[in-house]
């Protein structure tokens, strides 16, 4: 299933000038619970992920860096000793550092839903101060990954979307891979 992530955050950067500066932003839906299953098995597909994105940008060349970040419970309430990075402060950092393009992949996620597209949006795009939460989400073909733009100070906030449409097989792959595990 990683491949499809992989594919989109290519694809994306085919569209990015090499010698730009790119925060590349692997989110995850996040979660307040501790010792969960997320957390004792989520290493096995992270680590890999991770490897794969990152060597990913060592061929495409040019400055980048790499960083995790949590849509959901990275903020006071929730994450009291600010031990986890919010999607918002990964982009503010990418603004506030003065990285040409910030691309953000969310990695747990199979398709676009309301979570994403409204709840995490509002929270994670109001790094950005033309993102307007009462606007309709641009969305007219679910066969395409979700992509939106946006601009603050030099730096271009790309969200990249969620393994859909020509990514999809990918998903159905992993997931015809798992059951027929479970069959054996």
């Amino acid at each position: 299933m990683r491949e499809g992530y992989i594919q989109i955050i290519r694809d994306q950067l085919a569209q990015v000038p090499v010698n730009a500066r790119v925060l590349l932003i692997l989110s995850k839906h996040g979660h307040p619970f501790k010792k969960e299953t997320q957390d004792k098995r989520g290493p096995e597909y992270r680590v890999p992920l991770e490897t794969e994105m990152r060597n990913l940008m060592e061929k495409r060349g040019g400055p980048w860096e790499l960083i995790w970040s949590d849509d959901e419970y990275a903020d006071e309430y929730w994450d009291p000793g600010n031990n986890k990075l919010s999607t918002c402060s990964a982009y503010r950092k990418a603004i506030n550092e003065g990285f040409d393009y910030a691309l953000e992949v969310p990695t747990e996620f199979i398709a676009e839903n309301t979570d994403l597209m409204f709840l995490h949006a509002i929270k994670k795009f109001k790094a950005f101060s033309s993102y307007d939460p009462n606007e309709p989400v641009p969305y007219p073909d679910w066969e395409k990954p979700l992509v939106r733009f946006f601009r603050e100070g030099k730096t271009t906030g790309i969200y990249a979307g969620c393994p859909v449409g020509q990514y999809r097989k990918y998903v159905v792959e992993a997931t015809v891979a798992s059951i027929s595990e479970i069959l054996k």
